[in-house]
C-alpha cells in the first residue's frame, strides 16, 4: 500500500470515531436527576441537536476530498524528510554542493545519482529488491564501471552538443548574408563605401578650415 492509501484509511477511521453519536454519561444523568434541573426529554432533545451539528460539521470538515488532500500532504512530507536512506550517511559526496545520499525516488539515470552509487554493494541498506538483483560482488563491480563509463561518455557528448549550439548561435547572422553581411562590406556601390567616402570628404573640409 502507498503512503497516501494508508494515511487515507487511517484518517477515515478517525473521522468515523469522531462522528459517533455523543451521549451523556450515566453519572451525569444521575446527578441531573438528583438536582432536578433537567428532564430526560430535555436532555434527549439537546443531545439530538448536538449530534446533528457534529454530523454537519464532520461532513463539511472531513470530506473525502479533504482527507485525500491531507494524505497527499503527508505523502509529500514523508518523501522529503522521512523516506528511508539507501546508503550510509558517511558515503562521500562526489559533486560539490550535492546531497551525498542516494534516496528513494532519485533518478538513477542522472549523472549526479550515478556518482552516488557505492563502490561496494555491502553499503546497501536493507533494500531487499536491490540485493536480490546483485548476484555477487564481481557482477556489481562490472556493471558499476560500465554505468560510470557510459555516464562519462554521455557527459562528453552533452558538452559537444552545447559547443555546437553555441557555434550555431554565433553563425546565426550569416543565414541571411544579403541583409547582415553585405551592408558591412566595402564595395564600390555599398553602404559602407559611401560612408567611408563621406568621412574622407569631411576630413578634407575640416583640414582645409584648420589650415
Amino acid at each position: 500500500s502507498t503512503v497516501v492509501a494508508l494515511k487515507s484509511s487511517f484518517l477515515r477511521t478517525q473521522t468515523r470515531i469522531l462522528s459517533q453519536p455523543l451521549q451523556p454519561s450515566e453519572q451525569w444523568r444521575n446527578n441531573s436527576r438528583e438536582r432536578g434541573t433537567l428532564t430526560d426529554a430535555a436532555i434527549a432533545e439537546a443531545t439530538r441537536e448536538l449530534n446533528r451539528q457534529v454530523r454537519r460539521h464532520n461532513k463539511a470538515a472531513y470530506s473525502s476530498l479533504a482527507i485525500r488532500h491531507v494524505a497527499e500532504q503527508i505523502d509529500k512530507l514523508y518523501w522529503v524528510t522521512g523516506a528511508p536512506i539507501l546508503f550510509d550517511d558517511d558515503h562521500e559526496a562526489t559533486l560539490d554542493g550535492q546531497d551525498p545520499i542516494l534516496r528513494i525516488g532519485d533518478d538513477l539515470c542522472s549523472d549526479v545519482s550515478i556518482t552516488k552509487l557505492p563502490e561496494d554493494p555491502e553499503e546497501l541498506e536493507e533494500i531487499s529488491s536491490a540485493r536480490h538483483q546483485l548476484d555477487n560482488h564481481d557482477r556489481y563491480t562490472v556493471v558499476l564501471e560500465k554505468i560510470k563509463d557510459l555516464s562519462q561518455r554521455r557527459a562528453a557528448l552533452q558538452n559537444k552538443v552545447r559547443a555546437y549550439k553555441r557555434l550555431a548561435s554565433s553563425l546565426e547572422p550569416f543565414k541571411d548574408p544579403q541583409t547582415t553581411v553585405q551592408p558591412n562590406l566595402v564595395t564600390r556601390d555599398g553602404q559602407l563605401a559611401d560612408g567611408v567616402a563621406r568621412s574622407s570628404e569631411l576630413n578634407i573640409r575640416v583640414g582645409a578650415r584648420l589650415d
